[in-house]
């Protein structure tokens, strides 16, 4: 979904819903629309009419039926390569691809809380200071537990039924450049191989998946090399050594 801003006051939702002329946001009434949430665009409807014009707007906003195309999804640019070097039997070459100019999402996993919002865990950029408060929190024995934050990044956690849905708030850069593999080997002399009766010997130590060099989501709170709440991908390192007689 395209989204076009955050209600920040009963204000917006009223400017909103006369301005667009809704009469139904993500399943709600206007009465059900609160401060924090986030606003979507209402797209045009695509049915062509007998003269030719299309649908407005129908004043139903919902994740189904307003979703839009906002740009390249799949990185369409990227290369990789190789580098390598060598001094007195020790080489080094490394590979490093990068690839740009899309874009991805945060993942909806990360912007939900669960059943129990007291007590679950969230990723990183969900700092207190960076979430929408209509006003203060208190507990019920007067300590302030949040101050109000009309100001705030984030829109409020509570609604996440409404926020957490795909839209073009949570998109982030799909750039990536990664160090994929790093190889060092090391080349015995010959003058000591030839003591002990063989012709070579080599070690080479390879990691591969090292490395992210760029980071697009917030706070770093997920690697680009991973996806949130699988397995990770694995930083594998294989040790060999090369023994000609």
């Amino acid at each position: 979904m395209q989204c076009i801003g955050m209600f920040r006051s009963f204000q917006d939702i009223e400017e909103y819903f006369e301005k667009y002329n809704i009469t139904s946001y993500m399943s709600m009434g206007k009465d059900q629309v609160r401060p924090g949430m986030l606003i979507y665009k209402d797209v045009p409807v695509s049915t062509k009419q007998t003269d030719g014009t299309y649908d407005g707007p129908d004043g139903v906003v919902s994740a189904n039926d307003d979703q839009v195309r906002l740009s390249n999804r799949s990185n369409p640019y990227g290369f990789t390569t190789n580098i390598s070097t060598e001094w007195k039997g020790i080489s080094l070459t490394a590979q490093i691809s990068a690839d740009w100019g899309g874009y991805s999402f945060i993942p909806s996993a990360a912007l939900k809380t669960g059943d129990h919002i007291e007590f679950t865990n969230m990723p990183s950029f969900w700092n207190p200071d960076n979430m929408f408060v209509y006003e203060d929190i208190y507990d019920g024995s007067g300590n302030l537990l949040m101050s109000a934050n009309r100001d705030a990044k984030y829109p409020n956690l509570q609604y996440e039924s409404v926020n957490s849905v795909t839209s073009s708030f949570w998109r982030v850069s799909s750039t990536r450049v990664r160090l994929n593999r790093l190889t060092l080997v090391y080349t015995i002399p010959k003058k000591y191989t030839n003591l002990i009766g063989i012709q070579s010997c080599r070690f080479n130590l390879t990691g591969q998946n090292l490395l992210s060099l760029y980071n697009p989501y917030p706070d770093n709170f997920m690697d680009p090399m991973c996806s949130y709440g699988s397995y990770p991908t694995l930083r594998t390192f294989t040790l060999g050594v090369n023994v000609s007689f």
